[in-house]
């Protein structure tokens, strides 16, 4: 006796055969896929270079005034103390320079940067010795950051309207949405500069230590303790830097019994100037200053660009007085346009090439269905 189905092939099982038996899945599936892939391409991360994360952090304190063995004795030393307990750290490596201390703390391969960014800032958050001079700390990873374009402000007026219309363009920038870090360069850095007569400490019995002394003391942030309530330590801080000149010129140097008071305005001789390094910038053989804007984590290169070259069109460069222009230097929009047209176009013709060679070997029809989907896998990887 013979079954009814003998010599018939068994029935094929499985999502293939399915699809063989239902055209009607097979397209709705198709779409899916297309509209699924095509909605993705519009979050997917636009870079020129990738962001490389170098498994380091960075921890940064300015103290003003303060020669590098000071600050290696006061604040590198204090922070490789505190922070040499953090699991997970491979070495510390330091840096003492005048004026400022780095420490840069490299972690073991494969662990959770996060965490020992996390871990570093509450050991720094514990020094409390930190002397009174020196600036808050600053904790930041160390990456790869991306340059995206780069303006130049240029024109014959002086350094310092030239600075200031920088940092102004800089400050528009960054309330951008889309921009989160902006940078300006190839300005001088500015400085307070206090010269006094040797004549004017003699004839009121003063050193220039002392003077030295009352514009430390004049012009400091300073730590007054913490309070301690019941659901949180809040930290007391006075802010009372000074930036300015006139700031500096009320600074009391000399206070008499009779109320006499000389400040240093009085004895001393204060500008408010530029440091005197070795740094020229020009562009078209007259003063320039550079603002540069990067991107970071997941932002978009064509959706920076975009906004930046609108805010500049509308708000910037009509804001800009006579005999300064403005340009962009380098713009890697373009590379990247570049890249993504060349991508285009060897992919359709790659996809051309293919259904010319399956046409002259199989239908056209079947051609076609396989270069179709050919197409619907690329985009299904998005």
């Amino acid at each position: 006796m013979t079954s009814p189905t003998a010599g018939q092939p068994p029935e094929s099982r499985g999502p293939i055969s399915y699809m063989a038996r239902n055209g009607v899945a097979a397209n709705l599936l198709m779409l899916f896929i297309l509209i699924a892939g095509l909605f993705a391409l519009g979050g997917l991360v636009q870079e020129v270079f990738p962001e490389i994360s170098m498994d380091q952090v960075n921890i940064s304190v300015a103290y003003p005034g303060a020669t590098p063995d000071e600050i290696e004795e006061s604040i590198v030393l204090k922070i490789e103390e505190q922070i040499s307990g953090v699991e997970g750290l491979e070495q510390i490596r330091s840096t003492a320079a005048e004026g400022r201390g780095s420490v840069l703390a490299e972690l073991r391969l494969g662990e959770d940067l996060s965490r020992a960014l996390d871990d570093i800032k509450a050991q720094i958050d514990r020094i409390e010795t930190f002397p009174t001079g020196a600036e808050r700390p600053e904790v930041s990873e160390v990456t790869t950051r991306q340059s995206v374009i780069r303006l130049v402000l240029y024109g014959d007026v002086p350094e310092r309207t030239l600075k200031e219309l920088a940092y102004r363009a800089e400050d528009a920038l960054s309330a951008l949405p889309v921009v989160s870090y902006v940078e300006t360069t190839g300005v001088r850095d500015y400085e307070i500069s206090i010269e006094v007569p040797l004549r004017r400490l003699q004839a009121l019995g003063l050193t220039l230590g002392d003077v030295a002394n009352a514009v430390r003391g004049g012009s400091l942030d300073l730590s007054a303790g913490s309070i301690d309530t019941r659901d949180e330590e809040v930290r007391i801080r006075t802010t009372g830097q000074n930036y300015t000149q006139q700031d500096f010129e009320e600074i009391i140097v000399l206070s008499r019994a009779d109320g006499t008071v000389v400040r240093l305005g009085d004895i001393a001789d204060v500008r408010d100037g530029f440091r005197d390094v070795d740094l020229i910038g020009r562009y078209r053989g007259q003063p320039a200053a550079y603002v540069e804007i990067f991107r970071t984590a997941d932002e978009k290169v064509l959706e920076i660009v975009d906004a930046v070259e609108r805010h500049l069109e509308e708000e910037v460069v009509p804001s800009l007085p006579a005999g300064v222009g403005l340009e962009i230097w380098n713009n890697d929009a373009d590379v990247l346009q570049s890249r993504l047209g060349l991508l285009v176009k060897n992919g359709f013709l790659g996809l051309t090439l293919v259904l010319l060679a399956l046409a002259l070997f199989l239908e056209i029809r079947l051609a076609l269905w396989v270069a179709v989907g050919i197409a619907v896998s690329f985009v299904g990887t998005f």
